[in-house]
């Protein structure tokens, strides 16, 4: 029988979901504190003053008690405001060295063995691996066999499931597998 358990919960948000600040709070409020993440990422690359969101971001979560808080894509915006660390795109490999020396926690979103393995080389802390799941615009899920192929290569480097993790079916049957996490956007909402 495998061995279960307990799954770190990664939240991502997503401005689909919130439309001004106001919106942006409520959303927060009710993602931190229905299904509690250990992680989490502010993702936004539709507001203009992502400053305000990111700030309004980090009050809520150091509120919530969230244990580790991310912003995406942008070392620079981490640093300066002092979050606890960076989520990468598949993109920013060659941003991985200058986020470490900084000394951020380092998520980067990987979607093959190839890039998995890039990640851990470079010094990564966590790697997303996706799409698991069935996701809207992500293409063809490649599955639970697949990311349990790719996590069993990897050993300097925590493994994140991601992408259509929206209920605690998909959660219950990932925990059969040996990744750390997962991730998601629409499991928290």
């Amino acid at each position: 029988m495998p061995i279960r358990h307990q799954m770190k919960r990664y939240l991502i948000t997503d401005p689909a979901y919130y439309s001004d600040l106001t919106s942006f709070q409520h959303y927060l409020k009710k993602s931190f504190y229905t299904k509690t993440p250990d992680l989490a990422s502010f993702r936004d690359k539709v507001h203009p003053d992502i400053v305000e969101y990111a700030k309004i971001f980090l009050t809520l979560g150091r509120e919530a008690q969230i244990p580790r808080l991310l912003i995406n894509r942008s070392v620079p915006l981490a640093v300066s405001l002092e979050f606890d660390g960076v989520h990468l795109t598949s993109s920013q490999f060659d941003e991985i060295a200058p986020a470490k020396a900084e000394g951020l926690y380092v998520f980067i979103s990987t979607h093959s063995l190839e890039e998995a393995k890039r990640a851990e080389a470079y010094g990564a802390d966590a790697i997303t691996l996706s799409p698991v799941f069935t996701s809207p615009g992500k293409g063809a899920p490649k599955g639970i066999v697949w990311l349990e192929e790719i996590a069993s290569q990897l050993q300097k480097v925590s493994v994140y499931a991601l992408g259509g993790i929206v209920s605690d079916d998909e959660v219950d049957r990932l925990k059969a597998c040996s990744v750390e996490g997962f991730a998601s956007i629409r499991y928290f909402i």
